[in-house]
């Protein structure tokens, strides 16, 4: 993204991009948001309060975001990798054939542990828990 493009569509912010710029930019890279979500992420990182993010707040903000779409992303495939009946959840017997399809060892108890931590009905795992 070429950060001069962007500030140069609005001369009188000179090198920095507002609400409505940051919208334009950040809907080629994936992201369809609302205002007040973009009010918000400018809010985020608007160190001096302007309303207005400068180039390093928004290399901070997109690094961030992108992160978080990634992470999801990944977690949502492994999810569904993991859940082989699926059934939108991640039970003990789950865990189990992917550890020996790993060749990772672990015990029942340690299994079992796993999902009690992570979950608070202690059966399985459901997606909306992880994502």
């Amino acid at each position: 993204m070429d950060w001069h493009k962007l500030t140069r569509t609005h001369p009188d912010l000179a090198g920095i991009i507002d609400a409505k710029v940051l919208n334009v930019a950040m809907s080629p890279l994936g992201f369809k948001m609302a205002e007040e979500q973009i009010n918000q992420m400018i809010a985020d990182v608007d160190k001096d309060g302007s309303g207005a993010i400068d180039h390093e707040e928004f290399e901070f903000m997109i690094t961030i975001k992108i992160g978080e779409r990634d992470t999801k992303e990944e977690l949502m495939k492994a999810f569904q990798i993991i859940d082989q009946d699926k059934n939108g959840k991640i039970c003990v017997s789950n865990i189990k054939r992917i550890a020996k399809e790993l060749a990772e060892r672990f015990t029942n108890k340690e299994i079992q542990d796993m999902v009690e931590v992570a979950d608070m009905d202690d059966v399985a795992l459901d997606l909306d828990i992880l994502c």
